[in-house]
């Protein structure tokens, strides 16, 4: 991969209607690879239904319950990042309100969580699970997504 090169590529093979455009995903990304001084990247964004990310968190994590999204590093150097994010719009769609959230904000919120994984960031324990919420706070607030 070249120097500086950023490849994101978002596949909504289902269809979904994502309340943010491609341009705006590659916004939220981009913001985050530049705090974290990520030069290049290559990163696939993936939508999946309800069933398929259910399957996929139990065959790659064995765990057996609906989740919005599941990340897949695949390469980080210094500088460096490729990897995969799959997301659920359904299941973000539904979990928004229970967050007091609108739709949007949740799925700004997903797409930065998945980053974040990507970055090493992790969420198994409750302090984990702070720091990642308030890493994506400032960054929805950064974005102006935090409204």
């Amino acid at each position: 991969m070249k120097k500086k090169e950023q490849v994101v590529n978002i596949l909504n093979d289902i269809d979904a209607n994502l309340p943010l455009n491609n341009k705006s995903i590659k916004e939220i990304l981009f913001t985050i690879w530049n705090n974290y001084n990520i030069l290049s990247c290559n990163i696939n964004i993936v939508t999946v239904n309800d069933k398929d990310i259910k399957s996929m968190k139990n065959e790659y994590f064995n765990m057996d319950f609906y989740t919005d999204v599941i990340s897949f590093l695949l390469e980080k150097t210094e500088n460096f990042i490729e990897g995969e994010i799959y997301i659920c719009p359904t299941i973000i769609e539904e979990n928004a309100p229970n967050y007091d959230s609108s739709y949007k904000k949740e799925f700004s919120r997903i797409i930065i969580h998945g980053a974040l994984h990507l970055l090493g960031y992790e969420d198994n324990t409750n302090e984990l699970k702070q720091e990642m919420r308030d890493l994506e706070n400032k960054f929805l607030k950064e974005l102006k997504y935090d409204r």
